[in-house]
């Protein structure tokens, strides 16, 4: 099982990424896998303490999605200060090992 977690950007909030999903899915799929898609709540206020903040959320769902499913395939996905978020966590978790 493949699961994507979305992290929206600044003005995106609402977004459903619905061809994003459907590609994803499709190739997921064709490698013989399940695809879930979790989007990630965060305020996407273009400021550090904002990131931070969603930074702190993405380690919460990774964990929580690794505690559900050790061999769980996850990946990061973020539009623009999404993006930011997930550079965020990545610089603050460098070895996933140890956050999740």
């Amino acid at each position: 099982m493949a699961t994507f977690l979305l992290v929206h950007g600044t003005f995106a909030k609402s977004t459903d990424w619905p061809a994003l999903r459907e590609g994803l899915a499709e190739a997921v799929h064709e490698a013989g896998e399940t695809a879930s898609f979790k989007p990630l709540a965060w305020s996407g206020k273009n400021r550090a303490a904002a990131r931070e903040a969603a930074a702190s959320a993405i380690l919460k769902s990774v964990q929580d999605i690794q505690s559900s499913s050790n061999n769980e395939k996850i990946f990061l996905i973020g539009h623009s200060h999404g993006g930011s978020a997930v550079a965020y966590f990545l610089w603050a978790c460098p070895d996933r090992n140890a956050c999740g």
